[in-house]
């Protein structure tokens, strides 16, 4: 799961420049940076303690709810060279 999240991270870091580009052109970069945070708050469930902490039955189910999220997320990018097949939800 791991190497998901860090295949996730780097996409969104990816948006994130080009979301940075597109401000000066238009403002669609506007809605694309606030994208690319909102997937990051998404990913912080499963990296960030506190954030985990918010779910006392995390372990129970909540886990296993975020790998799919992360694997529909991560379909986006199913064109990148860096995609696993394996991924797919």
């Amino acid at each position: 799961m791991n190497d998901l999240i860090g295949f996730l991270s780097a996409r969104y870091d990816e948006e994130e420049c080009e979301a940075r580009d597109a401000i000066m052109v238009h403002d669609r970069g506007l809605f694309a940076l606030h994208d690319v945070e909102a997937k990051r708050a998404v990913l912080a469930l499963w990296t960030d303690s506190d954030a985990r902490a918010k779910f006392p039955n995390y372990d129970g189910g909540h886990a296993s709810a975020l790998e799919e999220v992360f694997r529909a997320l991560a379909t986006a990018h199913a064109s990148h060279p860096g995609y696993r097949e394996e991924w797919r939800p």
